[in-house]
């Protein structure tokens, strides 16, 4: 999965990425297609509202499969909470 606008809202939303390691959360390509994406929501710009690991798996499913899905650093995710100008 590539980085995509998760949750879209009529005045922005939150993209999210991959993350493999502490250095891809600012310096990874996915990264800067996350501000691409961003900027073509938000042509006037945008604020950052707020930014973090996401969980890839909704808690219900994660409570019924714990332990049969790997949580490696390869299975983070990233998400921008964002909001237009």
């Amino acid at each position: 999965m590539g980085t995509r606008l998760v949750k879209e809202t009529p005045s922005g939303g939150v993209v999210a990425y991959r993350v493999a390691d502490e250095t891809d959360i600012l310096h990874s390509t996915q990264r800067q297609e996350a501000l691409r994406l961003m900027d073509e929501k938000c042509p006037n710009g945008y604020r950052v509202i707020t930014q973090g690991n996401i969980p890839r798996l909704q808690k219900n499913i994660d409570r019924a499969w714990s332990g049969q899905i790997s949580k490696n650093y390869d299975d983070r995710m990233w998400g921008i909470e964002f909001k237009c100008k």
